[in-house]
């Protein structure tokens, strides 16, 4: 309930007023009686907080889409493993040694300038996680190898194959293998 509630005030303020009533109309129109305005919100709401942006390959957001089995992977800015968009198609991959039992998790984000705080807007909560508690095992130095091996340009968490291809031309290609098909 408590996450509901977050994604609800998440999904509330990142819509003005009279969205958030446009948004409520159409769910109640396109589900008839089975919907009321409270279902509504919740909906929107988890949509706004599991949802995945869609980009092209000049880094644009083009749409979102919902991967309900990949939106139960909970985040860390220091992640097991990465998501790789191949058209309609995300693949988890792991981009580390994962024992058996271990959560599996991936970074919602592309800067860690706020630490903790960095997914407190969008997603309703503070980060715990080893970089951002600053109890990673081999301190800064730690954080800065992971970061060189698998960081993009843009920032965000990839394969260490993408990450050198993105230092080697100086430019984010993330998501230059989307297509439209697939």
């Amino acid at each position: 309930e408590q996450a509901t509630a977050q994604c609800q005030q998440v999904a509330r303020s990142g819509a003005s007023a009279s969205s958030a009533a446009r948004i409520v109309r159409l769910a109640k129109l396109q589900a008839g009686r089975l919907v009321d305005e409270a279902d509504a919100l919740r909906l929107v709401g988890a949509e706004a907080c599991n949802s995945f942006h869609l980009f092209d390959e000049r880094e644009r957001v083009r749409g979102s889409a919902m991967y309900p089995e990949a939106a139960m992977i909970n985040h860390s800015c220091l992640p097991n493993c990465v998501m790789t968009a191949h058209g309609r198609h995300l693949a988890l991959e792991s981009i580390s040694p994962i024992s058996r039992g271990e959560e599996l998790t991936y970074c919602y984000v592309r800067s860690f300038e706020a630490g903790s705080k960095e997914t407190l807007d969008p997603w309703g909560f503070e980060c715990d996680c080893v970089r951002c508690a600053g109890t990673h095992p081999e301190g800064g130095e730690g954080l800065e190898a992971f970061d060189a091996k698998h960081k993009c340009t843009c920032g965000k968490i990839v394969k260490a194959t993408m990450a050198r291809v993105a230092a080697e031309s100086g430019r984010c290609r993330c998501h230059a293998h989307n297509t439209t098909s697939g």
